[in-house]
């Protein structure tokens, strides 16, 4: 039986969250926590980072929700995952785990919640190092609960530009679940930045401990006008999940 606690500290602003938003060609919008609770977690940071997003969810699968941050720093550098316990009525937030995420010289980050299988939630991250030229450049990352711990599920280089994307497929066969597919265009010395490229894709493939990348890329047989085009013969049959997500996709 859950234990209900009689008194309380008026102090501490009530928990409440907002019902996620579904769109099949978009990432559900994962509830916040409230915005009152930023200036907690702010307190609570490495020094030189701020909150981009906060998101609840049940990521370690126990029964109860968690309070998760992404924060990006104050300039470019790393970004970080922050998990907490919830405030109740009588207590602050506590935090459970925390970690800097793979990639160097970044300055956003944010996330969605979606199915990977074999894990039936998961929190997919883009961080995010804009240029204003159009050739920005982006990192996928997966944060998961596996083998009783909190982890970055893909330690390698999910990596691509703006004139490139990434979405979650089937895996191929020979593999189980599902894979992250990963293109990003490859400019040849007489191509402008908007121009017809081909461009090179990889899988990211569960081995069983995380999501490892295929030993060689492989590059479209064309030349595309647009990542739109080179997704399809990249085999993606979704969106290009970087263009859906809240800021990120507003990075040239």
């Amino acid at each position: 039986m859950r234990r209900v606690w009689v008194s309380v500290l008026l102090a501490l602003p009530l928990a409440s969250v907002a019902s996620p938003a579904k769109d099949d060609d978009f990432p559900a919008i994962p509830p916040e926590v409230p915005r009152e609770w930023h200036a907690f977690f702010q307190s609570d940071m490495p020094s030189g980072q701020k909150v981009a997003q906060t998101i609840v969810a049940d990521l370690d699968l126990d029964g109860e929700e968690d309070w998760i941050v992404l924060s990006e720093p104050t300039r470019k550098g790393k970004t970080w995952a922050h998990v907490y316990t919830p405030a109740t009525q009588e207590k602050y937030p506590e935090r459970k785990w925390r970690a800097p995420l793979f990639g160097e010289n970044f300055s956003m980050i944010r996330g969605f919640l979606a199915e990977l299988r074999p894990f039936p939630t998961v929190l997919v991250v883009v961080q995010a190092e804009p240029f204003h030229t159009g050739d920005s450049r982006f990192r996928v990352q997966v944060i998961g609960w596996h083998k009783g711990m909190f982890r970055q599920l893909v330690p390698e280089h999910a990596e691509f530009r703006s004139q490139g994307g990434f979405t979650i497929e089937e895996a191929l066969p020979g593999f189980s679940g599902d894979s992250i597919l990963v293109w990003t265009y490859l400019r040849e010395p007489d191509e402008l930045l908007y121009d017809y490229h081909r461009y090179e894709y990889f899988r990211f493939h569960f081995d069983g401990t995380r999501f490892a990348v295929q030993d060689q890329p492989d590059v479209t047989k064309e030349k595309h006008p647009n990542p739109e085009s080179a997704a399809k013969e990249a085999g993606a049959t979704g969106p290009d999940l970087r263009r859906r997500v809240d800021t990120i996709a507003e990075v040239p």
